[in-house]
């Protein structure tokens, strides 16, 4: 079988997100399973020559990425989440993402399977895309071998190079509204404790997300207490790894997600976390995490019960450390693999 990975959405910034490494990630995995079938990464699907399968690894909502006939007999699709629509008050279209979003919504109906993160954003294409419940194929993402408990020479060693603070709350990450970061630095003003913000995000000082979280950070008064990263070595990640590590806890204060892979990379350090109890995220931390309500208060009494009870800290990160096993891009990669070829059995 000819298998052909879409990957003409990494020249965007994709590339160095998640939807980026998902592909790697997944592509080194399934080669990795050694079967006979042929794997092409390409970022021009409709040159290759009689191919059986196209995956497409990103639903991108509001650009025509979708060729508007079949290149393959089978077509499958990822869609991540569906952020967008979930929270439209955030994320408005204009005239022509509106159309691309149309039109998207149209070809996506052609896949012969889609694949995604989460129950709960299988939950969201039934509701939103109107995709038959029996073509969707929930398929956790993994967790890089990469990061691990490192030593406290290494945390030590890292926290130099990036000038980090000895103790510290930590945020991997995105900024888009559903992160809910303001609410975030509404907390660490209020706890008075500092905060490390790793993202990519505030390379791009003209995005209109970062200059009003730079502003929020000036109006708080906490700019002694924030320290961002917006570059960190990834591949490997061990310079991530030792950030993860360094932290007393990790927060993701998110509104919505479609999986949370942040979270299940930190219990992977040894860090407990605290999280918002929203979308998927209780799906994917199980009892490994302190669930609270997005919300002011709620984050910042969750975060304050972590800090002060060391027993509870020690038996989050216990549990984290067991819950990480059961989320490996190998068996992402099988199940992956197990689309494909009962899909072009249909």
């Amino acid at each position: 079988m000819k298998i052909v990975i879409n990957t003409s959405f990494l020249n965007s910034e994709h590339k160095t997100r998640g939807i980026g490494r998902y592909t790697k990630k997944l592509v080194e995995s399934l080669r990795a399973l050694g079967s006979d079938h042929k794997i092409l990464l390409t970022s021009k699907v409709e040159l290759v020559k009689s191919p059986d399968v196209i995956h497409y690894p990103n639903f991108d909502l509001f650009r025509k990425s979708l060729p508007i006939f079949p290149l393959a007999p089978v077509e499958i699709i990822t869609i991540h989440d569906l952020t967008p629509l979930r929270m439209k008050d955030f994320f408005k279209p204009g005239l022509r993402s509106g159309l691309a979003l149309w039109i998207q919504s149209i070809l996506v109906k052609r896949m012969k399977a889609v694949i995604t993160d989460s129950e709960h954003s299988k939950s969201d294409i039934i509701e939103f895309l109107s995709i038959p419940p029996e073509k969707i194929n929930v398929i956790p993402l993994g967790v890089d071998k990469d990061f691990n408990p490192v030593t406290i020479q290494k945390i030590k060693s890292v926290q130099k190079i990036y000038s980090l603070p000895e103790k510290y709350l930590l945020y991997v990450g995105d900024v888009n509204p559903n992160k809910n970061l303001p609410v975030l630095l509404r907390v660490v003003a209020k706890l008075k404790i500092h905060l490390v913000i790793v993202s990519r995000a505030f390379e791009k000082n003209s995005l209109p997300e970062i200059i009003s979280l730079r502003q929020m950070i000036l109006d708080l008064g906490i700019s002694h207490l924030v320290k961002v990263l917006p570059s960190v070595q990834m591949d490997p990640a061990d310079d991530l790894a030792a950030i993860y590590s360094g932290a007393l806890v990790y927060v993701q204060p998110s509104l919505y997600e479609g999986f949370g892979l942040p979270v299940l990379e930190a219990m992977a350090c040894g860090v407990s976390v605290v999280s918002s109890n929203t979308s998927s995220l209780p799906e994917v931390t199980g009892d490994a995490a302190w669930l609270v309500k997005p919300t002011e208060i709620n984050l910042a009494e969750g975060i304050k019960k972590l800090l002060s009870d060391s027993d509870l800290r020690r038996k989050l990160i216990q549990k984290g450390l067991a819950r990480v096993k059961k989320f490996d891009w190998g068996k992402t990669a099988a199940l992956t693999l197990k689309v494909y070829e009962k899909a072009v059995q249909l």
